[in-house]
């Protein structure tokens, strides 16, 4: 795992705890003057959410896609990955791990997951019964 990586996770998570809602665009401006590369910043931010949902939801135990899909609106290309084998999600998941639980709903109510566990078991829906399907991240970036 890369130091940069571990440092613009922690520089993202410290942005979600000062504003819940960060505007997407600004975080990743502010992480690419951090040096990161546009892709790199795109995905902390997009997985970020993701990581600290998945821990969030643990306890409930849904059934999570280990599998997520990129996808460039201009070009048209996508890229498929696998959260296991992704550093980047791996680096958000490592920084979740070390969050109360009080810290980890404030990133993981951005969480797509989340948002649909929440209105699924409000409808009466039980959490372990949910299957997520894979996870599509749209980016600018070249892929």
């Amino acid at each position: 795992m890369s130091a940069s990586i571990d440092a613009w996770v922690e520089k993202a998570a410290a942005a979600f705890f000062r504003n819940p809602r960060p505007g997407e665009d600004a975080l990743v401006s502010e992480l690419i003057a951090s040096g990161a590369d546009p892709l790199t910043a795109e995905r902390i931010v997009q997985f970020l959410p993701i990581a600290f949902g998945r821990l969030f939801l643990e306890p409930h135990a849904p059934n999570f896609n280990n599998e997520f899909l990129l996808r460039n609106l201009e070009s048209g290309r996508e890229a498929r990955g696998r959260f296991t084998q992704d550093s980047i999600f791996q680096a958000c998941l490592a920084a979740a791990r070390d969050r109360s639980r009080d810290d980890l709903s404030v990133v993981a109510r951005v969480s797509a997951e989340v948002e649909a566990i929440e209105k699924l078991v409000a409808e009466g829906s039980n959490p372990s019964d949910v299957v997520f399907t894979e996870l599509v991240f749209v980016t600018r970036e070249p892929l």
